[in-house]
């Protein structure tokens, strides 16, 4: 078990160092010259020397190189650096965003499992009847309508015709709503098909025909035994999901104005806030990799057979 997470931290490491690399990399070679931007340069008259002094303030004069390692420096002393835009440190302003994102992700997941469990619970225990067929046509349907789409539709049905909930923003129980189940949905689908391949996998295992074989109730055999193998696909997946949502869903916190992480990036890319990108890089990778151990750990408590490192012989 420690040598696992002595290996995911050095993974982590690596990770993040990586994806630091590439992403400056490539916002270096992106069109557009963020000091212009700051300067509002399309808006107002703007001299070259203004242009100089701003650009050597930032020490966007450096090679590249220097301004890497200079970025990479203060990193390792927990230092983001400071938006273009706003002035303020990177981590604050991550910070202040991450609340809201973790409101919208939970409330997805809610939903998620409130439609998940379930369907893919029936659908695996009345498999090839009408109630799986019926499962499974929700699944296909709620998988293919993009998430903008599905938005769009709910913002359209539940605020502008019905009006019972609000479009846009922030302030409320109801505004967290549509967002929630945009998310929710589309999450759902996937789940609830993987759940199903799950059970159906689990129901055809020795271990479940000797339970029978003894007289056990048929939910005691689902929810005392076939269920906990049944989840690893998906605690597999949800590790990959919580990484993505907590690192903001991008397209619905645009489409909702949700002020989260995904919104808080999608501005800093129009205004080539480097410093803001870079962090939200490092945030999210940091997610998607602390989110992906919790889940190896948790898989020694589902299915007991599972062993790491040295016991994997025994």
């Amino acid at each position: 078990m420690q040598r696992l997470i002595l290996s995911r931290l050095g993974q982590l490491a690596t990770v993040l160092f990586m994806l630091s690399l590439f992403t400056f990399m490539l916002m270096k070679l992106a069109p557009g010259d963020p000091v212009r931007s700051i300067l509002r340069a399309d808006e107002v008259l703007v001299t070259k020397s203004d242009e100089e002094a701003v650009r050597k303030e930032l020490g966007l004069d450096q090679p590249w190189a220097v301004q890497y390692s200079h970025w990479l420096w203060r990193v390792i002393q927990l230092d983001l650096g400071v938006s273009y835009v706003s002035g303020r440190p990177v981590l604050d302003e991550l910070l202040d965003r991450l609340l809201p994102t973790v409101y919208l992700a939970l409330g997805g997941l809610l939903v998620m499992i409130v439609i998940a469990l379930p369907l893919g619970t029936l659908a695996a225990v009345f498999h090839h009847r009408l109630l799986d067929h019926v499962s499974r046509m929700l699944a296909f349907i709620g998988a293919s309508l993009p998430q903008f789409w599905l938005g769009l539709l709910l913002v359209y049905i539940f605020a502008y015709q019905l009006k019972l909930l609000p479009s846009m923003g922030e302030g409320s129980f109801k505004h967290i709503i549509l967002p929630s189940v945009t998310l929710g949905l589309g999450m759902a689908a996937v789940y609830a098909r993987l759940l199903r391949a799950g059970l159906l996998e689990s129901f055809s295992q020795d271990y479940i025909r000797a339970a029978r074989s003894r007289g056990l109730p048929e939910w005691q055999i689902l929810m005392g035994h076939a269920m906990r193998a049944g989840l690893l696909p998906v605690i597999t997946m949800l590790g990959m999901s919580l990484g993505h949502l907590l690192g903001g869903a991008v397209v619905v916190e645009t489409l909702f104005s949700w002020p989260g992480l995904g919104k808080l990036v999608v501005d800093a890319v129009f205004k080539r806030d480097y410093p803001i990108i870079q962090g939200y890089i490092l945030f999210t990778g940091l997610f998607v990799v602390m989110a992906n151990l919790v889940i190896d750990l948790s898989y020694r408590w589902l299915d007991p057979r599972i062993r790491f490192g040295k016991d994997e012989k025994q």
